[in-house]
């Protein structure tokens, strides 16, 4: 899959995978997204990298995932991705997207983090992403700045 085939469809269900602690001593997180072409996909980091295929790998990732908090998935389940937002934080595209969702939420994730820090799921609302943003650098969208 490429980004132009997510953007449009809806996310049906959500799975994660936790490491409290990996072999650097560091928590890891990873979140496998079910789409409504019953594709499995992880959230990418640069849409001409490897995130998006090896779907296998990623469907095995997906069963063995946890369900996540019925509070999360209200906000995210049937809603359709509008776009993938690439996050300048000093060495641009290092890490994961933010998918732009039609209910105006937006979902990332940290997929690393030191004791003391979260890895887990980031998912904002309009509001909260806004402020967030103003934090990095720049933002690049897949759909108006990328695949033109």
């Amino acid at each position: 899959m490429h980004p132009e085939d997510i953007i449009g469809l809806k996310i049906c269900e959500m799975r994660f995978l936790y490491v409290r602690e990996n072999l650097h001593g560091l928590q890891e997180f990873f979140c496998y997204i079910k789409l409504s072409n019953d594709k499995i996909m992880a959230i990418p980091v640069w849409p001409t990298e490897g995130e998006l295929k090896n779907e296998e790998e990623k469907r095995e990732s997906f069963v063995k995932g946890l369900k996540f908090q019925e509070s999360i998935e209200n906000k995210v389940l049937h809603t359709e991705i509008e776009d993938l937002l690439f996050r300048d934080t000093g060495d641009f595209f290092s890490r994961p997207s933010i998918l732009q969702l039609s209910n105006g939420f937006y979902l990332s994730e940290q997929n690393y983090a030191s004791e003391g820090l979260a890895a887990g799921i980031c998912l904002w609302s309009k509001r909260n992403f806004e402020l967030e943003k103003k934090n990095w650098k720049g933002i690049k969208s897949y759909v108006n700045d990328i695949r033109k």
